[in-house]
């Protein structure tokens, strides 16, 4: 079961040319209160993990790559990487079955408030292939 406002990317198209895409989907830890009002800034987000699962298996005329990122913000306008990635070199166009776990690891605290995923098509112009990008428990890697 996974809580909708913790999805990034829910089969989301990546035939994309070369270049950086961001996930469909952006996430604000907010802002909140503590017992004594007293104003928490960007809420720690428990011990949730970052998951990327291929859902349709990529297809290219090339030799395409694919690097997932987790990028983080404090005002939701100058993202930067957290440096929580799967690069290019580890993600070839082989590797980009469906039902492949491309990535499924803990999300450290202290990230800044608003996270989204990017995605960086490299080498090659992708034809097909899509994701579904999350945060929640661990995802067993196959």
């Amino acid at each position: 079961m996974l809580d909708s406002k913790l999805i990034f990317s829910a089969d989301q198209d990546l035939a994309q040319t070369v270049g950086d895409y961001d996930s469909t989907s952006d996430l604000d830890k907010g802002t909140g209160y503590d017992c004594w009002d007293a104003a928490i800034i960007a809420n720690e987000i428990g011990d949730l993990w970052f998951n990327c699962i291929v859902t349709e298996t990529f297809t290219s005329t090339g030799a395409a790559t694919l690097k997932v990122a987790l990028h983080d913000s404090a005002d939701d306008i100058t993202y930067t990487s957290t440096g929580i990635e799967v690069p290019l070199a580890n993600n070839t166009l082989a590797d980009l079955v469906a039902g492949k776990v491309l990535i499924s690891v803990p999300i450290p605290q202290g990230l800044k408030r608003y996270l989204k995923v990017v995605y960086s098509i490299g080498t090659q112009t992708t034809t097909a292939g899509k994701v579904d990008t999350f945060l929640a428990g661990p995802v067993r890697v196959v």
